[in-house]
């Protein structure tokens, strides 16, 4: 994600979980929503930030704010509206950590206004581009932890589902956890955790020195399990229809040139699957299904792919350096994170 994208984002993400954050201090008889409202006001946020209830369970243990805009016209723009947003099981005692957070349709206000192209255009522009499609539909996100300071142990999920791109899920289990900030930082540890969530370190108030410090921190963490899935929706299928329109050029002079296409594309796959099987077959025992799985995936010809990571011996977040070795020290890595993919 570029900075231009987390400028957009962040302002909405944190208007939403400080609402949430106030509103769970007191559920019953209304005080979630004065709690709220105060938190607005000392802060100089009540300009910005509306919605039309909240609500809480008898016994406190869900909290939902519904029909909610967040409106922002100073330094950048920001016009987002949000049906539900619901927050669970939350804890914020300093040895016990815990939420569920559900946003529910998650759109910018008025479709058709300056706000809503350039979020379009400068979040999602190149999953739209490669998918011809102009907007991205109205999305819900799931987000949780829980964070226990004295086993220094951390559970936390993300869930996304974007009804006409993908939807993915990302669960992780991770141990020797000091700082819950660091974790942020995950994905500089190596390209392949690239694929869980982050936030750049100046948005966590880190200096270079900072963040080389928490980076160096978050090496030593012991990952217990992983687990990631990802479901086309429209995005793959519709790139792959263009790519085969578009950028294969058929060979024959006469003949069905569509049906060529096809046959032309599926031979891509075939090599793409083939150079996977091969680069990996000799040390990890289900590489044909991994590959099958992911390139498989990526070229339309599965649904989507489910991975899980349960090692049996303890592996440190550092570890994932060994993916740049040679090809046995990656192998045995590989062996030694128990991976397994499937798919849909």
């Amino acid at each position: 994600m570029s900075r231009l994208n987390v400028k957009i984002i962040a302002p909405a993400v944190v208007a939403v979980a400080a609402a949430g954050y106030f509103a769970l201090s007191s559920y019953a008889g209304g005080k979630a929503e004065k709690q709220l409202e105060d938190f607005l006001y000392e802060n100089r946020l009540e300009s910005y930030f509306s919605w039309k209830s909240v609500s809480s369970s008898p016994f406190g243990g869900t909290v939902t704010i519904k029909d909610i805009t967040i409106e922002s016209r100073e330094h950048f723009p920001v016009e987002l509206s949000v049906d539900k947003f619901v927050i669970k099981n939350f804890n914020d005692a300093r040895e016990q950590m815990s939420a569920d957070l559900s946003l529910k349709n998650v759109r910018p206000t008025d479709p058709d206004s300056d706000f809503a192209k350039g979020y379009n255009r400068n979040v999602f522009g190149f999953l739209l581009a490669a998918s011809g499609q102009t907007a991205v539909e109205p999305y819900d996100v799931n987000v949780s932890w829980n964070y226990n300071e004295r086993d220094r142990t951390l559970k936390t999920q993300l869930a996304i589902d974007l009804p006409n791109l993908f939807a993915t899920h990302m669960q992780l289990d991770l141990e020797g956890v000091r700082d819950l900030k660091n974790v942020l930082l995950i994905t500089q540890i190596h390209p392949a955790l690239g694929v869980l969530p982050s936030i750049p370190a100046q948005f966590l108030g880190m200096d270079r020195r900072d963040a080389y410090r928490q980076l160096e921190d978050l090496k030593n963490i012991t990952i217990n399990g992983l687990e990631m899935s990802f479901k086309d929706q429209g995005y793959l299928q519709r790139a792959n229809l263009l790519e085969q329109r578009y950028n294969i050029t058929p060979t024959k002079v006469d003949g069905n040139i569509e049906k060529e296409r096809k046959q032309l594309f599926n031979e891509q796959y075939e090599h793409v699957y083939g150079k996977c099987v091969k680069e990996y077959d000799s040390g990890y025992k289900n590489a044909k299904k991994a590959c099958n799985a992911v390139i498989g995936t990526l070229f339309s010809q599965e649904k989507g792919f489910k991975v899980s990571v349960k090692p049996d011996s303890k592996v440190k977040l550092q570890d994932f350096e060994r993916l740049d070795g040679n090809k046995r020290e990656r192998n045995r890595f590989i062996e030694r994170l128990n991976l397994n993919m499937t798919t849909y």
